[in-house]
């Protein structure tokens, strides 16, 4: 069974919400969380959010990282820095926005580390300069 089949029905078979899908990446992450996170909360999905923050902390990702690797590839930045998925429309309005200046880089990257269980998204259509 190939890594990414294993997830897939990993997470099926536990019936998981969509953002475990941006979490559990390998076989690896689903036994990290199966062990050690998974019903340790009364419901699922606060066992999905602190499993995020462990990896966000664990990902060390600064500002400079963050920003860097948005100029080279915006969407691939993101998804790794927020540890969630952005399609090509979520990515074009968050480009769009930063050249309207009405949020910068660094805005969206402190903010999230504010509140790292808040959506960027609303974040970045929440945000006023």
């Amino acid at each position: 069974m190939t890594n990414t089949m294993f997830v897939k029905n990993f997470i099926n078979s536990l019936k998981l919400p969509k953002i475990a899908n941006d979490l559990l990446q390998s076989k690896a992450d689903c036994m990290d969380f199966f062990k050690n996170y998974y019903r340790k909360n009364h419901h699922v999905i606060f066992d999905l959010l602190d499993y995020k923050e462990m990896k966000l902390n664990a990902s060390k990702i600064t500002l400079e990282d963050f920003k860097n690797h948005f100029n080279q590839s915006p969407r691939e930045a993101l998804t790794e820095t927020f540890k969630q998925e952005f399609g090509k429309e979520e990515v074009g309005l968050i480009e769009e926005r930063l050249k309207d200046g009405a949020i910068t880089l660094d805005s969206i990257y402190s903010e999230f580390m504010v509140n790292s269980n808040q959506n960027v998204m609303k974040m970045v259509l929440g945000e006023s300069k």
